[in-house]
């Protein structure tokens, strides 16, 4: 029944909650926080039953990449700890292999596409690279709120940006 509800929220006629958006973005970027890791064996066990599902590949992905980041707390590069900085990357890369089951599952979806994107900073990929994965997004969910948003938080000089990328 989960797959379902969540299902409808990412289907293309789903109701909007601001201009032009799908609600799941909405789902998807709150899921699971605080203490992402209560719901590891739930999620572990939902790709395993359902291995065909881009929905629970995805949901998967974006579970460990919160965890990823449960571990890697929210202070500034330089000051995480090794440990912490090595459980981050581990996890991270799960989250990314996740991520790709999702979008060989579904290639024209747009919250693998979505997802992507807002990984893209954290795994080093070029203004250029991120600016393809905005339009192949944008493409699907033009005007989107969310998209831009991570597109543009990709850009800032924290990720390696620079101030004139804003500009597009």
């Amino acid at each position: 029944e989960a797959e379902q509800a969540v299902a409808a929220l990412v289907a293309p006629n789903a109701p909007r909650t601001r201009i032009n958006d799908n609600p799941a973005f909405t789902v998807l970027g709150s899921l699971f926080e605080p203490s992402a890791g209560r719901y590891q064996s739930a999620l572990e066990s939902w790709v395993k039953q359902r291995p065909n599902s881009a929905l629970a590949w995805l949901i998967y992905s974006r579970w460990l990449h919160t965890w990823a980041w449960e571990a890697r707390g929210t202070k500034f590069v330089q000051s995480i700890p090794g440990e912490a900085s090595k459980v981050y990357q581990e996890r991270l890369a799960l989250a990314v292999t996740a991520l790709a089951q999702a979008e060989a599952l579904d290639k024209n979806g747009l919250l693998p596409r979505y997802l992507r994107l807002s990984f893209a900073p954290e795994l080093g990929n070029s203004p250029k690279e991120q600016r393809a994965m905005f339009d192949a997004a944008d493409k699907l969910q033009p005007h989107s709120w969310a998209i831009h948003s991570d597109y543009l938080q990709g850009l800032a000089p924290k990720w390696g940006g620079e101030s004139e990328e804003y500009l597009f």
